[in-house]
């Protein structure tokens, strides 16, 4: 049936569309039309001004030649205006009328016209009083008259064709109007269905939550997280025992109220979504501290584990499995976050269910690693991790994550530039000296991870002349900029250098390098912290 439908909105679809070219087209023709009309209109208007100067123009040289006053040029103008309105010539650019009457009219005024003359050349050399002339002047007059009316006849008729072709053209846009109205109420319902469509193949049927498709298209969004950010995923315990001793009603019930309960503790902002038949995924973006976070999901199995369920009559108690982690630590993308809750939230199932794990890349890291790659960005991130040794001088941990990562990476040079001008360098092709005043100039537009990405040196030359010169003198190639911060701390920047090659830099490199500069921010943070208490 659905199938059916589609085709015939199709269908529709394409017959409007035919119709509305055809209107289009006709609308065309008349409009070209109906400009051919006017200008035809203008001619003719013309044609019985001529006319009608040429009925006064001989009633007035006929005046003249009986008081004796010749006049050839008025005589000429009355023979140059009669073969204009005849064959289109002349200097008054009058136009020929195609019309029978007219031109019926016109020659039989023409050829007396002629007649008159020669009684005009009679008066001349006898006098008017041996000629007709005033007899012949008068029914000149009135040959002149038809001709004049025979014209405005035509022009009548050419204006009633332009009031047709008018009413047409009204009639032609008021259709194109009404199939327009009815393209846009179809494609405001067209709308409307694939809104719904989106909907349903967005949102879980049963708990109205997003469903699996709304997830993965959320774990898709390959743009590194630049707030602390939680994932957690839930796990019912016992909902096949459920199903099986009450009843698969029972079993969606209970799934039902428990996406109810999430849904309630979570706030608005943050995202809810059944990930399968009983595992449940949120996302905590903004404003939480790792301790909010654990505070929020001991909440939530606490009122798991005590709230009474209601299923078909019966009375339930649930239990769940959670595995949940927290960028900056486990991650810098949804998808790295939610691959480190799962290892997590598999520990769980491991451990007997029933318990909350919180990832730990030093035990949980290799749990079901996908891909050997990903294993290997893992275990560097795990030893950036562990390179921050509180047993040892901070400037020294700082000097070892470096090496790590000009050795992981292929970098030549990391400085780190404080706020207050220090800075602390590892190098493989000598020290370069770059002011904090240069470094802040740079970072005023970035992207929104705070970072500036340079793969080549000479993108900087018509902006940043500052670091162009420090670039073309060190001869530095590509590099990375990034802000150390930490919530409303900044501490200074961190650059990641490379001489040796113009490079593009690979997604998981800017994702170690924002990873690495989130860990470094925390720690000064810490430090920062500690330095006050004392």
């Amino acid at each position: 049936m659905l199938n059916l439908k589609g085709r015939s909105d199709k269908k529709s679809k394409n017959i409007i569309g035919i119709i509305q070219s055809c209107l289009i087209l006709v609308l065309v023709i008349l409009i070209i039309f109906m400009m051919i009309q006017i200008s035809w209109l203008q001619g003719t208007a013309r044609v019985i001004n001529y006319a009608g100067l040429v009925r006064g123009a001989t009633q007035r040289e006929v005046k003249l030649e009986i008081t004796e006053n010749r006049n050839e040029e008025l005589m000429k103008y009355l023979d140059d205006i009669l073969s204009g309105l005849r064959y289109q010539d002349g200097h008054y650019e009058l136009v020929k009328l195609y019309d029978k009457e007219y031109q019926e009219k016109l020659k039989i005024q023409s050829d007396y016209w002629e007649k008159l003359k020669t009684e005009i050349e009679a008066v001349r050399s006898v006098g008017y009083e041996n000629t007709d002339i005033v007899n012949m002047s008068e029914i000149y007059f009135k040959m002149a008259d038809e001709t004049v009316f025979a014209a405005e006849k035509y022009s009548e008729k050419i204006a009633t064709k332009i009031r047709t072709i008018e009413i047409l053209s009204a009639f032609d846009m008021l259709c194109l109007v009404i199939l327009v109205i009815v393209q846009t109420l179809m494609a405001m319902k067209m709308a409307v269905k694939n809104k719904l469509l989106e909907h349903r193949a967005y949102t879980d049927a049963h708990t109205g939550l997003p469903n699996k498709s709304a997830c993965k298209e959320l774990l898709g969004n390959k743009e590194i997280i630049i707030e602390p950010t939680a994932c957690i995923m839930f796990d019912l315990n016992n909902l096949k025992t459920v199903n099986d001793t009450m009843g698969h009603l029972a079993g969606d019930q209970l799934i039902l109220n428990f996406a109810r309960l999430l849904r309630n503790v979570i706030p608005e902002k943050d995202f809810v979504g059944r990930y399968g038949g009983d595992e449940f995924l949120i996302i905590l973006n903004g404003q939480y501290s790792y301790d909010d976070v654990w505070l929020k999901i001991r909440k939530l199995l606490n009122i798991c584990f005590r709230k009474e369920f209601v299923a078909l009559g019966n009375k339930i108690y649930i239990t769940a499995t959670v595995g949940s982690v927290s960028f900056p630590y486990d991650g810098t993308t949804y998808n790295d976050l939610f691959m480190s809750a799962d290892k997590a939230l598999y520990r769980g199932k491991q451990k007997g269910r029933n318990c909350f794990i919180i990832y730990n890349r030093a035990l949980h890291y290799k749990i079901d690693t996908h891909t050997n790659h990903q294993m290997i960005l893992y275990e560097m991130m795990n030893k950036l991790f562990d390179s921050f040794d509180s047993s040892v001088n901070f400037e020294s941990s700082i000097i070892s994550s470096f090496k790590l990562l000009c050795d992981f990476v292929g970098l030549t040079n990391v400085n780190l530039v404080f706020k207050d001008k220090k800075a602390i360098t590892y190098t493989t092709k000598g020290e370069i000296d770059i002011s904090y005043e240069i470094l802040d100039e740079t970072h005023q537009e970035v992207n929104s991870q705070r970072i500036k990405v340079v793969n080549n040196y000479y993108e900087l030359k018509d902006q940043y002349q500052g670091l162009y010169d420090i670039c073309e003198k060190k001869k530095i190639k590509a590099f990375n900029l990034l802000l150390l911060c930490s919530n409303e701390n900044e501490f200074g920047y961190i650059i990641f250098i490379d001489h040796d090659r113009k490079r593009i830099w690979q997604p998981d490199e800017i994702a170690l390098f924002v990873y690495f500069s989130r860990l470094l921010s925390l720690n000064l943070e810490i430090m920062t912290l500690k330095s006050k208490v004392k």
